[in-house]
């Protein structure tokens, strides 16, 4: 099945399948490239919605596929799409970045998205209270930002943001569920 994947998402089946094409590429890099063409446009959106620069998200993201293929062999398929470790390499290539050349980080945020947010702080949905949601954001530790980011605004489940973050899945949402109460906090 070589069907392009377009959200961050991908059933069980597709998981499995996606296993066999790891394997196989593990064997022959060359098969490398249905994984590349499946995912290099993921991963560059992820890296330009954090560094808002279209030249520089390119070198990253060359950047993120190159220590993918030269650290294949050593991918462990967990149960999760390929896009987990991969997005944890471009966090990581992100974070380089940001600390080598002071890149300033930036958030791509929705109305609809932080409605979401609203709803999970138990805050009235009124302009007000929206943009003082979005100064509350802009406050947070950039470690609490990324979690909301990840959850909120790329609507990615718990068990991908642990894998992302190397962390377990229970710390992912407890991390999520002291964010969510210092927001509300803030908000009240």
């Amino acid at each position: 099945m070589e069907k392009t994947i377009s959200s961050y998402h991908v059933t069980p089946g597709q998981i499995m399948i996606e296993s066999d094409e790891i394997r196989d590429a593990q064997k022959d890099l060359l098969k490398f490239s249905i994984l590349y063409d499946r995912y290099y446009l993921q991963i560059f959106r992820f890296i330009l919605k954090r560094i808002d620069s279209e030249e520089l998200t390119a070198d990253l993201t060359q950047q993120v596929f190159y220590k993918a293929m030269k650290n294949l062999k050593g991918y462990g398929f967990k149960g999760l799409p390929f896009s987990s470790w991969l997005f944890r390499i471009a966090r990581n290539e992100i974070n380089m970045e940001m600390r080598s050349s002071r890149v300033k980080r930036t958030v791509y945020v929705q109305t609809e998205q932080l409605m979401l947010i609203a709803e999970e702080t138990g805050i009235e949905e009124k302009e007000e209270q929206i943009a003082i949601m979005m100064q509350t954001l802009m406050k947070i530790e950039p470690e609490e930002l990324e979690i909301v980011e990840m959850r909120y605004f790329e609507n990615r489940p718990h068990k991908e943001i642990a894998e992302i973050l190397n962390i377990s899945e229970g710390n992912a949402k407890v991390r999520l569920h002291r964010v969510i109460q210092k927001m509300k906090s803030k908000l009240i």
